[in-house]
């Protein structure tokens, strides 16, 4: 069986890249690789991280990584240190220790060898774990205090500045601070002026307008854009409320706080209100007054976004745009007398709206063609799994021709050695076997994905599929708009339609969509 190595960078590995010009990626990967050949180990699959997180629910090859294990993909895990894998708290770390052990799967570092199947290794796995959680807890700290001094010194912590500013490191001294961009600072000011005073018409008086408007009016007559390339209403809202505008450094406004999603805990960003947050004085100028400031929260606070207090909408969340990514909404045409519309949420995009009715129902046909897809279950609910068997049979031969394969190799080397064969021979027979092995190795991983289909059809046959003809059954007769939400969101991740044929009448035909079906994997029985 095949091993895998896990590899992701930490905070003290982006300290030293700073003063270092290294790869920290590229230079465990190598280590690693290279222990991997001293234990005669074969590599079938890199994981890497490039995202930072503190839990795993941030990190998705960590999550990738877990599934795999779980799966007994693999025999053991190469990684640089134990830390590597879970520094988050004790509910993360129980996880990784958990799918590590109920998996029979190693855990391979540079020091040493974890069997977590082996109680005094599991004791000893607990206790790095423990002390990592412990080092991870005061480097925070340590950082939040330092973070805390830099803001009050009226530094720009960040990466990415606001809008109309430019990231620009401090001289004789560590850190950055913010100054105003040329074409973006103006953009900013304009902004505030239209919101808090108008538009200034020929007749010398100002027309009042709102975050709609100027979103539109800055997508279409000005070619300065934020990072997002189009100007939508939250954009506006959110600089409406920035103090940055005003030379101030924001300390404490969004946090990144733990909360229970799905009965998982992520990491999510709160939004804390005026007063559980800190200004501190920047060394960058306000592009704003205060008096402008405080007339865009006064008119703020006058038109707040009313709360939805029921759905209306069974699709929501559910169907998204499949030209901008964005998140579909039902409108209505009461006034008007007309039945409602399926439209994308943003108005610059060329995603062209439909009847909502003919997207339901286009959904609900779509999933019982899918549902009638699946292959039709025997009297007793016996699941075919004949082409699993089969490819599991097959797996194996493989992996045994793999192993003869190596053996093979091996023999070349010591043939080599003895100086039975020349550099020419060797190269040669070396060369071909290593090919072999190649071929080998990617029909192994070719197999282990087609496993992971035929396992996943299996499930769907006996969990998913079930709770869509539950959908099917209820849908069409209940007058519950929530119900009918709640079954969507159960079965799918997401249903993206997309519709580029303009025009709604004449020759047009009105059902001219396409709708692709993004279901949940169910997780299997033994995870």
């Amino acid at each position: 069986m095949a091993y895998c190595i896990y590899l992701r960078k930490s905070r003290k590995d982006l300290e030293l890249e700073k003063s270092e010009n290294y790869d920290t990626l590229t230079r465990h990967r190598n280590a690693l690789l290279e222990l991997a050949h001293k234990m005669s180990l074969t590599i079938g699959k890199i994981y890497e991280e490039v995202v930072s997180g503190d839990s795993i629910a941030a990190r998705p090859k960590m999550q990738q990584l877990l599934n795999d294990v779980s799966e007994g993909i693999w025999e053991g895990v190469l990684v640089m240190e134990i830390e590597r894998l879970a520094r988050g708290d004790t509910s993360d770390q129980g996880i990784v220790a958990r799918t590590f052990t109920y998996s029979d799967t190693l855990i391979i570092t540079p020091v040493k060898t974890y069997n977590p199947a082996d109680e005094f290794d599991q004791e000893y796995l607990d206790f790095e774990l423990f002390m990592s959680r412990r080092e991870y807890n005061t480097i925070k700290r340590r950082m939040h205090a330092g973070m805390i001094s830099s803001c009050k010194e009226g530094n720009w912590i960040h990466n990415q500045p606001p809008f109309g500013y430019n990231r620009v490191r401090n001289e004789n001294a560590k850190g950055f601070h913010l100054e105003p961009k040329p074409g973006e600072s103006e953009i900013v000011k304009l902004i505030f002026e239209w919101y808090t005073k108008g538009i200034l018409q020929d007749d010398g008086t100002y027309e009042p307008i709102g975050t709609s408007l100027i979103a539109n009016k800055l997508n279409t007559e000005y070619s300065i854009k934020p990072k997002s390339g189009v100007w939508t209403v939250p954009t506006i809202s959110s600089m409406l409320r920035n103090e940055h505008y005003l030379g101030y450094i924001v300390c404490g406004k969004t946090k990144r706080e733990k909360v229970f999603q799905d009965g998982m805990l992520v990491d999510k960003w709160m939004y804390h209100e005026k007063g559980d947050y800190d200004l501190y004085p920047g060394k960058h100028p306000a592009l704003i007054s205060q008096e402008v400031f405080d007339l865009a929260q006064e008119k703020l606070a006058k038109n707040p976004r009313r709360p939805n207090k029921s759905i209306t909408n069974p699709l929501a969340g559910v169907i998204k745009c499949g030209l901008c990514g964005r998140s579909m909404y039902r409108r209505p045409y009461q006034k008007r007398g007309q039945s409602a519309s399926l439209i994308c949420s943003e108005k610059t995009c060329h995603n062209v709206s439909s009847k909502f009715e003919l997207v339901e129902d286009a959904l609900l046909q779509s999933i019982e063609s899918w549902v009638n897809g699946y292959e039709v279950q025997t009297d007793d609910g016996f699941v075919d799994t004949s082409t699993l068997d089969t490819k599991l049979e097959l797996l194996k031969a493989e992996e045994k021709q793999l192993d003869e394969l190596k053996a093979q190799l091996d023999r070349i080397y010591e043939s080599y050695e003895k100086g039975i064969y020349d550099v020419e021979v060797f190269m040669s027979r070396q060369k071909m076997t290593q090919s072999k092995i190649l071929d080998a190795e990617n029909s192994i991983a070719n197999l282990n994905t087609e496993i992971k289909k035929e396992r996943n059809y299996i499930d769907n046959q006996e969990q998913i599929i079930p709770q869509a003809k539950k959908l099917l059954s209820i849908y069409r007769h209940s007058d519950d708009v929530q119900l009918k939400n709640d079954l969507l969101k159960s079965i799918f991740e997401k249903v993206v339609y997309v519709k580029t044929a303009n025009g709604h009448y004449k020759n047009q035909r009105q059902d001219d969509f396409e709708l692709s079906l993004f279901p949940k994997l169910p997780r299997r029985k033994n995870e």
